[in-house]
Parts: structure tokens; C-alpha cells; sequence
């Protein structure tokens, strides 16, 4: 496993603009299937973001936040936000 952090961090290295993507939630290790999945889906995020989103052109930003919490049933939940700010809309 990993640590989503780093994950997420591995993923969107390769589109520069580290200083304009914030993360933020609890330390969470993930299992390998968990890793590889989500792997894919930040790259693709991020691929997004630096052709059409808020890291294609200059000021744009994208926060990304986590949470986990317990369920009813004691199961744990795992929430996600990516929201991407644009300079000049101050929005996603």
C-alpha cells in the first residue's frame, strides 16, 4: 500500500504547478487494488486540469480534501472533494 498523500502527490508531479495544488485530510494507507485505481483516476484529474482546468492557464488552483469517517454500520467512509479554482471566476 501507500499513503494517499503520496499518491496523489506521485501522480501530479509530472504537471509541475506543485506551489498551486493544496492537500489536505488524515493519514490513510491504501491497499495495492486501491493504489492502482486511484492512481489512474488522479492522473487522469490531472491531465484534465492541465489541458482545460484551473492548471491550464496562470492563477488557477486545485484543492484537494479528504475525510474518513464511520458509518452506521462501523463501516468506514471515504469522502474526496477535487475542486479546481480559476483565477478570474473565483469557483469551480
Amino acid at each position: 500500500g501507500a499513503s494517499l498523500f503520496d499518491l496523489i502527490q506521485e501522480h501530479l508531479k509530472p504537471f509541475g504547478h506543485e506551489e498551486r495544488i493544496s492537500l489536505s485530510g488524515p493519514l490513510l494507507t491504501l491497499q495495492s487494488n486501491a493504489v492502482q485505481n486511484l492512481g489512474m483516476a488522479f492522473h487522469e484529474l490531472g491531465t484534465n486540469s492541465s489541458k482545460y482546468g484551473a492548471l491550464a492557464g496562470e492563477g488557477g488552483r486545485v484543492e484537494i480534501t479528504w475525510t474518513v469517517d464511520t458509518g452506521a454500520d462501523a463501516q468506514r467512509l471515504f469522502h474526496l472533494t477535487w475542486r479546481e479554482v480559476s483565477a478570474g471566476n473565483g469557483g469551480a
